[in-house]
């Protein structure tokens, strides 16, 4: 389990797999069929653990602190408002 490995030897493997060499070894470990389904969660774990999560009552306060906080609200806002304005000016060129 990763929280029992100690901090040091954490950042070491996070520092070899920034090189080059460290990158190949991983690609290398990815093209086995078990490494790769191994690392992955199955798609009805990964949903039933996000639905858990967020049906919590600590996930749900969560969800109602974050949305309740102005400048995430902000943030999500001027998100949307950019890509709207983005697609009205490639509908505009389209027309054109």
């Amino acid at each position: 389990m990763v929280a029992n490995i100690p901090p040091l030897k954490k950042e070491m493997v996070r520092d070899i797999l920034q090189t080059e060499e460290g990158k190949n070894a991983l690609r290398e470990a990815l093209k086995d069929p078990g490494m790769r389904k191994s690392l992955y969660l199955q798609e009805t774990e990964a949903k039933a653990t996000i639905r858990e999560t967020l049906l919590s009552p600590e996930g749900t306060q969560l969800l109602q602190e974050t949305f309740h906080d102005p400048a995430f609200v902000a943030k999500i806002q001027v998100e949307q408002q950019a890509k709207l304005l983005g697609q009205k000016q490639e509908d505009k060129e389209q027309k054109e």
